[in-house]
């Protein structure tokens, strides 16, 4: 992956585009880069559950006990919240906005000296659940919210499934696009 370039004192918004194939992957190889600047993840999970991604980073030598997640799948699907995964928060439903929002507003609240940063998995999964406009207002109230608090974040994409016009504003508000494996980024910001 190419250089996400955040660390703690240069807190950054960034847009990584992944072949649908490597998505996970992509969202692996984020998570490292991140913790080896010191920085905690909070991984907001809409793709896969939180169990799940957590065994492929356990499985992949990713020291679990330092991440968070807000998984807004595992109840949705039937599941129950996992006792196991402390500080980690269950949503039950992928498209309550508010209730992500609020979640996330816990999940920033008192990092203690750890720097934070959250990694949304993925722009594509939310819009299974929410308008492009919903998803754009979302998507924007985030990052500003990020950028007053000086917390970087992380928007994972597969850039096939999205539209033209959402793509642009997406990049558009994002400090850095990363292009994993070729995919071309679409419209660039000056």
């Amino acid at each position: 992956m190419s250089a996400l370039d955040i660390t703690p004192d240069n807190p950054r918004i960034v847009l990584i585009f992944s072949p649908a194939r490597s998505v996970r992957e992509s969202n692996l190889a984020a998570v490292r880069e991140v913790m080896e600047q010191g920085i905690g993840v909070v991984i907001v999970t809409i793709n896969q559950p939180a169990r799940s991604l957590a065994r492929h980073y356990q499985k992949n030598g990713v020291d679990t006990a330092s991440l968070r997640f807000i998984d807004t799948v595992t109840k949705y699907a039937g599941g129950d919240a996992q006792e196991d995964m402390p500080g980690s928060i269950f949503l039950h439903r992928p498209d309550d906005l508010t209730g992500l929002s609020i979640a996330i507003t816990e999940a920033l609240k008192d990092p203690g000296e750890q720097k934070t940063c959250i990694l949304v998995d993925s722009i594509n999964a939310m819009l299974i659940y929410i308008s492009s406009a919903d998803l754009l207002k979302f998507i924007h109230y985030l990052t500003s919210k990020l950028k007053i608090l000086e917390i970087s974040g992380i928007f994972l994409a597969v850039e096939s499934g999205l539209d033209p016009a959402l793509l642009a504003r997406l990049t558009a508000i994002s400090d850095g696009v990363i292009e994993i494996g070729g995919v071309p980024a679409g419209p660039r910001q000056a």
